[in-house]
This record gives C-alpha cells, structure tokens and sequence, in this order.
C-alpha cells in the first residue's frame, strides 16, 4: 500500500484505515490519534503483524499459503480469509481462485476490481497459484 494519507472510502495511510488504527490504539491502551498524522511505520507493521497475520492464523499455514491468506486478510478481512481458508484448505490455486470470484460477486467490483485483481496475481506469482 502507498505511504500516502488517501480519502476512498476510509481516511487511510499505508493500507492502514482510521478505524483499524483506532482499534489497535484502544487495544494497547492509547487514545485516539489520526491515523495519517500519527501513524508510522513501525506501528504499521505491527498492526499487520497482530491484526492480519497472526489474527488470521497465517502463520501456522505453509508459506505460500500464508502469503495469499495474509494478503486476502488484509483486503477483505480475517474472517473472509478464514472463509476461504475453510472451503480450499491448503489448495493455493483452489484459494486464489475463490479470491477472484469473491471479489466478482462485490458490488464494488466495477470501482476496485482491477486493483484487487492485480493483486491475485502478482500472489500468484509468488504461490504459484
């Protein structure tokens, strides 16, 4: 993700939205704070860290794996990630797969598919699947 402060949808900075850092915040104690003036990279990859690749069980799966189930976690959240988890279990093509009709069937799909779509298969390239 950019390291820019973005408005689509959600006040955003480096893939990090308001609402999740406010959520990280609240769990370690602190206040509030904007995420795009107080967010720094440190406290991102800590938030990916805790909220997608441990929360989505990421890192007890086999790389390849990992890699897609993080990166859908982080897209579409831990429990859709979970979701697919449980339909493809370690069948990376099977997970991407489902990816790619999931994002399909959103009603956003005409504003973000090509971006999420990208995304799949740049995964892909580096599962190969």
């Amino acid at each position: 993700e950019g390291w820019a402060c973005t408005e689509d949808g959600a006040h955003t900075l480096g893939g990090i939205t308001q609402g999740t850092y406010d959520a990280w915040r609240m769990s370690k104690g602190l206040g509030y704070a904007d995420v795009c003036t107080s967010l720094d990279r440190a406290q991102a990859k800590a938030i990916y860290y805790e909220r997608y690749w441990l929360a989505s069980g990421a890192d007890r799966l086999p790389l390849a794996l990992a890699l897609t189930h993080v990166d859908h976690a982080i897209n579409a959240g831990v429990g859709a990630a979970k979701g697919i988890l449980g339909q493809c279990g370690n069948n990376v093509a099977c997970y991407n797969a489902a990816r790619v009709a999931a994002y399909q069937s959103m009603r956003s799909c005409a504003l973000y598919c090509v971006a999420w779509l990208r995304r799949v298969d740049k995964i892909r390239k580096y599962t190969g699947g």
